[in-house]
């Protein structure tokens, strides 16, 4: 949910309401419309450093550790990699 407001719908009109809510398509896009404003907010909000497992790893790495050499916490939730 870290890139643009295009892939962000995309992602929630296709991937989380459809797939994985199991709505009909047409509902899917219409909810993911309008919840669209308030989740990117909320992303906005917790201010999310994106993790890659790629060569954008290090530009990762080093905005962590510009957040800690600032005082500031920073949580890791690791995710099983298949």
């Amino acid at each position: 949910m870290c890139g643009n407001i295009r892939s962000q719908w995309k992602y929630l009109s296709t991937i989380y309401y459809h797939n994985k809510k199991h709505l009909p398509k047409w509902l899917a896009k219409i909810v993911a419309t309008i919840v669209l404003p308030f989740v990117r907010g909320f992303y906005r909000g917790v201010n999310i450093i994106a993790t890659y497992p790629d060569a954008r790893l290090r530009r990762t790495m080093s905005e962590s550790f510009k957040e800690l050499d600032n005082n500031t916490s920073i949580m890791i939730f690791p995710e099983k990699l298949i």
